[in-house]
């Protein structure tokens, strides 16, 4: 596709020309981001698909400008008077987002994916000099990732960006009363509930979600198999009597081990390699950030696979939990909970909606 492809080969050359670190870092980001988005997006076979292409493509084109603009221009010194004071107006925050980024980073488990975090955050904030840390423009980039993230993920975001202020002031300094502390984080949170079932009307709102154009198979997969995100990576594809369907190995108990008929909607995923490496990273990572928005996760496909099969009376417990692969209970489960043939399990798959 035109449009990524150019981006890519825009973001290859601010990589290449980098100055700081962080530039370094926001451009590698922005580079993942990218593939991730070209992997939601295309292919562009709608009006509404174009138009998400073209405003992704403006607002990397915006964000690469001011990388640049910054890049470009040589940095401003410190402004020191008679009096030996400095001009607040004229320090510039860069060298000292790296310097924290370098002290912090020996501390966090995870520096890599952590200092990542940080300096996306940062660059939310559009702020670039001393005296622009101020509570309008705080309430800017508040707004700005509001409207971009729910849930706990913007108070994230909001956090990772005011510890580099918090920092500032007891490194440095610097005196004046923080302003990301006076405005304050987001409050009454709408939390990810892992155990909320994704079935009925849930299901209805995430497909006809924007979200859902471009990963329907991923979606889809998850909602009819009831499969975890790590089972994945353990698919196997199997022809049992005729019967395509997918075998989930080396799971953390026998129970999880099956054989499961493919449902009618995702028999077109036969053969497939669902989990290849950053491509499937990619997809969880996207589905997981879409979930989230609604306050759920992908456990939520498991939970409410098991509410569908529950609503059909007919189904044995036993059957059931071995579809699932949850842990059998009882001693009848523990007997006879595997045993039941593919032309069994597919009569009750065939049978849900």
């Amino acid at each position: 596709m035109t449009i990524f492809k150019n981006l890519k080969e825009e973001l290859i050359a601010a990589r290449d020309n980098a100055v700081t670190t962080s530039q370094l870092q926001w451009v590698k980001y922005m580079l993942e981001e990218v593939v991730e988005a070209e992997e939601a997006i295309v292919p562009i076979d709608d009006l509404s698909s174009a138009r998400y292409a073209a405003e992704y493509e403006q607002k990397v084109y915006r964000e690469l400008d001011s990388l640049i603009g910054e890049s470009v221009v040589s940095e401003p010194q410190a402004v020191t008077n008679s009096d030996n004071t400095t001009e607040n107006s004229e320090i510039f925050l860069a060298p000292l987002f790296e310097e924290y980024l370098d002290e912090k980073s020996r501390d966090w488990k995870d520096p890599k994916q952590r200092r990542k975090d940080v300096v996306k955050a940062w660059q939310f904030t559009d702020i670039k000099y001393l005296h622009e840390i101020t509570k309008d423009n705080v309430r800017t980039f508040k707004k700005k990732i509001q409207d971009k993230y729910k849930g706990t993920s913007a108070q994230t975001v909001y956090l990772n960006a005011q510890g580099f202020i918090t920092w500032l002031l007891k490194a440095t300094e610097h005196e004046f009363k923080c302003p990301f502390k006076a405005i304050g984080g987001f409050k009454n949170l709408k939390k990810v509930n892992h155990k909320t079932p994704i079935k009925g009307s849930v299901w209805t709102a995430l497909r006809a979600s924007k979200e859902y154009k471009g990963a329907e198979d991923i979606f889809s997969f998850f909602y009819y198999s009831g499969c975890n995100a790590k089972e994945v990576y353990n698919i196997q594809w199997t022809t049992v009597e005729g019967i395509p369907c997918y075998k989930v190995t080396d799971s953390k108990t026998d129970a999880r081990e099956r054989t499961i008929p493919l449902h009618a909607n995702i028999k077109h995923l036969y053969g497939q390699d669902l989990s290849s490496g950053k491509k499937y990273d990619a997809w969880l990572t996207f589905l997981n950030r879409r979930l989230a928005v609604h306050g759920l996760s992908t456990h939520g496909f498991r939970h409410g696979l098991t509410d569908r099969l529950r609503d059909l009376l007919d189904v044995p417990d036993s059957l059931r939990r071995h579809i699932t692969g949850h842990s059998s209970v009882g001693t009848t489960d523990r007997q006879y909970g595997s045993g039941w043939s593919v032309e069994v399990i597919k009569s009750v798959i065939d049978r849900l909606e």
